[in-house]
């Protein structure tokens, strides 16, 4: 199944979409770092200063994969390349209809770093274990499950890829 398929059978929430504008569709990011630790943000404002994963919300004219290679540019200052959905829910925080799913993405380059520090008060590279108990409930029992059980040989794959080589998006 392809990136986009899987994407349709989640997003089934009818949405008011203005063109130029961000789509209720949040997209939540679970990367790997060569070390096997995954960035987590600490929210600088409000909600007493949470965790949590990079990611935001889909603009009305990219493609889920686009948002997704776009949010960890923009946030963490690494290329990365969606490879698959983990999970979605509506969002628990502000109970909203705004529908967050939970992606993988595998890094292609670059060292994870705080680019939005108005933002994010601080980025923490966390063990599959320190992520799952810093999220805690605002994460679905199937995130926390694919993060504890996801091998760190991951990046290896990816690691001989040629630096000339373009990316698809």
């Amino acid at each position: 199944m392809g990136a986009r398929s899987a994407f349709t059978k989640v997003m089934r929430t009818p949405a008011l979409l203005e063109e130029g504008g961000d789509t209720p569709y949040c997209y939540k990011c679970v990367v790997f770092d060569p070390q096997g630790r995954i960035p987590l943000f600490q929210r600088s404002k409000g909600f007493d200063r949470w965790f949590e994963l990079p990611g935001g919300k889909k603009r009305f004219d990219e493609t889920e994969t686009q948002c997704v290679a776009r949010e960890l540019l923009e946030e963490l200052g690494v290329h990365a390349r969606f490879s698959n959905i983990i999970g979605a829910i509506h969002d628990p925080v502000f109970g909203t209809s705004d529908m967050v799913t939970f992606v993988h993405a595998h890094l292609i380059s670059g060292t994870p770093r705080n680019i939005l520090p108005d933002e994010h008060l601080s980025l923490h590279l966390c063990t599959s274990q320190e992520a799952v108990q810093k999220l805690g409930t605002r994460i679905p029992p199937e995130v926390a499950a694919f993060i504890l059980q996801r091998p760190v040989v991951e990046y290896a794959n990816l690691s001989s890829r040629r630096s000339d080589q373009r990316l698809p998006y």
